[in-house]
């Protein structure tokens, strides 16, 4: 979990005022208190960077102003224009936005504060009892709706152990400034409502006044009830806003999380400042694209972008924004999720270059034949994907194993034409297991043919013999193989990048490269990729055991002699020591009243040696047993004996 506590919920002023220096006779609700930022030791150190096409300082289409007071030093005036001119590269206004932002020592863990400095009813054909924030507010009419006055103000802990750097690159023991300005600016650009809970009984407003935000219009419950019917000043509204079932039911939301479920975070005791007025911790964790408007961060953690699902959810608002990743500009994958009978203990995440890009699960027990299929759509852009499926049980999902169910789990991933990419070898593969994939938009001049897989003779891996495969690439056009993922018994891929080794492998159509010190009897995968990110589906081998030749010195005079060799691989060395004599007398002894038959060997050596083995073989068998003497601590020299029982 992470660890930094952004408190948003601002606590609503119950009464509504007019201004004096407006120029406008329209009223407006100001703020009892802002939401506060909290800090704590544990660290989460990850980044995600701001959306790909920034640019610090470029040309945009929302002019963002900062008055900054009480001495604020200037990196920490650089690092908030960064976080300013992120979101200025996302908005669209044609009014002008002041932002006031002051310096100063709070007490306690504190990081600061900040929220819209004013809320206007009845903008842009909402009811009068609904509110907007100051900065949306003016968006939508068009001109400045309280002239001179900041729209969001924003306090700053001077006494923080501040991490002032743009490359998200944050220590451990330091708090990402960008980042805590980016999540409080959000909240003053409209993620906030006026949900409140006080002795269990539900306000959208206070004990004296009704007055929702444009964000709470945009809630519902899990069965499809919009926040708003709830009765305000009632128990009933009280459990709606603590049940931990509340989700962002709006268009552009909704298409920033791929079509999926926005929920929020709801814990089932109210949490001011933290409950429903952020995205869900647990849905949206630490290194997701979307976490910046969860309510935790973590010293270390820095998250550069608001994320397509709050861009949405601001668009669902009133807001204009860039917001290249709503809907689907790239490919339209889908992954079928079929869980044996245990669905709750199944979960999984989709990374791209080690960021989580989607998540989904757990889904639904159900006895005896489970309760899937779920097919769940992903946005895919091109690049090589990590698909990762945990259980949490630790069995995988082949649930038939187990009297009560009669039914296995399944994972396939398919394109956006509903063909075959991927899916699990091994159902029962323990916590987790990892599907590697590409996605490529096409314009490429290659084609991932297929591969061949190809038991060769065993190899000497200084251990002993072991098996070897030798994996042959079929490839359409001129390209070359960049990277090889191999597994064994699905227990998940380990990839090699042909052009980052030591010494760099240059493999094309027809080509070939080897695999071993293999294990004996396992089952392998394999999987490439070209330099397009394409690849065809993984080729699959179980290789044998290395029993038709072993080689070795099959010289018996030889100081090296191995009498299991069957072919003799010119290794035999003869130093001065040799073995002249060997004379084998039976010898019985009486053991417990029982008589035990024993060889006794007899050996004569020249050049001062010992003898290292003994073996002997049955006559008429192959079975033959060695002896390590010096490893049994015997030491058998010229005219010593042993005793073979």
């Amino acid at each position: 979990m992470k660890q930094l506590h952004l408190t948003a919920l601002f606590v609503l002023g119950a009464f509504l005022t007019t201004n004096a220096q407006k120029t406008t006779t329209q009223n407006h609700y100001t703020l009892g208190e802002f939401p506060i930022v909290k800090a704590h030791a544990e660290a989460v150190q990850v980044f995600t960077p701001p959306p790909s096409d920034f640019s610090f300082g470029g040309e945009r289409a929302a002019i963002i102003n900062v008055d900054y007071n009480g001495g604020y030093p200037v990196a920490a005036q650089t690092a908030f224009q960064y976080a300013v001119d992120i979101w200025a590269s996302l908005l669209t206004s044609d009014v002008p936005i002041l932002i006031e932002a002051n310096w100063e020592s709070i007490g306690g863990n504190t990081l600061g504060f900040a929220g819209a400095t004013s809320y206007y009813p009845a903008i842009g054909g909402t009811g009068f009892d609904i509110i907007t924030p100051s900065a949306l507010a003016d968006k939508i009419s068009g001109f400045d709706l309280d002239p001179g006055q900041p729209d969001i103000s924003t306090t700053l802990n001077s006494s923080t152990n501040w991490y002032y750097g743009l490359d998200g690159n944050t220590p451990a023991g330091q708090i990402d400034f960008v980042t805590v300005v980016l999540h409080e600016l959000g909240h003053g650009f409209g993620i906030i409502g006026a949900g409140t809970v006080i002795n269990n009984v539900g306000y959208l407003g206070d004990e004296f006044g009704y007055f929702p935000t444009v964000f709470d219009t945009y809630i519902e419950d899990g069965f499809g009830m919009d926040l708003l019917n709830g009765q305000h000043g009632s128990v009933s509204l009280g459990n709606t806003l603590t049940n931990d079932n509340l989700f962002w039911f709006g268009t552009n939301g909704i298409a920033g999380a791929n079509g999926n479920d926005v929920k929020l975070y709801v814990p089932f005791d109210w949490q001011g400042g933290s409950s429903v007025y952020h995205l869900d911790e647990n849905t949206y964790p630490e290194g997701n694209i979307n976490s910046l408007m969860t309510p935790f961060i973590a010293p270390g953690e820095a998250i550069h972008t608001p994320g397509p699902v709050v861009l949405g959810m601001l668009e669902d608002m009133g807001w204009t924004t860039e917001n290249n990743n709503v809907g689907c500009n790239g490919l339209e994958y889908q992954i079928f999720i079929d869980t044996d009978c245990w669905g709750s203990e199944t979960t999984w995440e989709l990374r791209l270059n080690g960021q989580i890009i989607d998540f989904g699960g757990p889904y639904v027990d159900a006895l005896p034949l489970g309760a899937g299929p779920y097919f769940e759509n992903v946005c895919l852009e091109d690049g090589c994907y990590e698909l990762t499926i945990f259980d949490e049980f630790g069995d995988g999902i082949s649930g038939s194993e187990y009297d009560e169910c009669d039914v296995d789990g399944d994972v396939i991933v398919f394109d956006e034409n509903g063909q075959f990419v991927v899916s699990i070898a091994d159902l029962s593969f323990g916590d987790q297991t990892t599907l590697n994939f590409c996605v490529s938009g096409g314009g490429s001049d290659c084609l991932a043919i297929g591969t061949t897989l190809t038991e060769v003779e065993c190899a000497d891996v200084g251990n002993g013999l072991a098996p070897q495969m030798e994996v042959t690439f079929a490839i359409d056009g001129d390209c070359l193989v960049e990277e090889i993922c191999i597994q064994e018994n699905g227990m998940g891929y380990d990839c090699f990048n042909l052009f980052n080794l030591e010494e760099p492998i240059l493999v094309g159509d027809g080509e070939s490269v080897f695999f071993n010190d293999l294990t004996l009897n396992a089952t392998y995968d394999i999987i490439y990729f070209l330099e397009d990110g394409t690849g065809p589906l993984p080729a699959t081998l179980t290789v044998g055991n290395c029993v038709d030749d072993v080689f070795g010195c099959t010289d018996p005079q030889a100081t090296n002699y191995n009498p299991l060799a069957t072919v003799d691989d010119g290794s035999c060395t003869y130093g001065n020591c040799a073995v002249t004599d060997l004379t084998l007398t039976q010898n019985c002894i009486n053991v417990d009243g029982e008589t035990v038959n024993r060889i006794r060997v007899e050996v004569d050596i020249v050049g001062g040696c010992s003898i290292q083995d003994v073996c002997y073989q049955p006559i008429g068998t192959s079975n033959v047993t060695c002896f390590d003497l010096p490893g049994q601590d015997i030491f058998l020299f010229d005219g010593d004996a042993v005793f073979i029982p």
